[in-house]
């Protein structure tokens, strides 16, 4: 089990408990689409370094880019604003059918309970 941080433009951001090996798009997916077009962003910290990453969801379903798979507390976000010119209605259901047909065994196994800011500021 690993600890993943869903955080923006998501119908339901928080904290999920997920199986090793579970992917952006899985997590995208659970987390029930985005609100409107973004980009993915994963911030990611390593020995002490943070480390910014940036994707479309064109390159992953186009396969120009990998799904990526999640680390443990690495946090996704899914930013409020973006350029891209594909909507919720066109994304959501491409993820969800990529999602179920890439990974037919998926499910998350607990959501975390969503912390309040004042809880995520410890």
């Amino acid at each position: 089990m690993i600890t993943v941080y869903c955080h923006g433009n998501v119908k339901a951001p928080g904290t999920y408990q997920v199986q090793k090996g579970t992917t952006l798009l899985q997590l995208m997916y659970y987390a029930g689409g985005i609100t409107q077009p973004t980009t993915l962003k994963i911030r990611e910290v390593k020995e002490g370094k943070t480390y910014l990453y940036s994707y479309t969801f064109e390159a992953i379903l186009s396969g120009k880019d990998d799904d990526v798979i999640l680390q443990d507390h690495c946090h996704v976000i899914f930013p409020w604003a973006d350029f891209s010119s594909d909507t919720p209605e066109k994304i959501n259901p491409l993820v969800q059918v990529y999602v179920e047909e890439h990974y037919p065994n998926f499910r998350v196994i607990r959501e975390v309970p969503r912390q309040t800011d004042k809880d995520e500021s410890k």
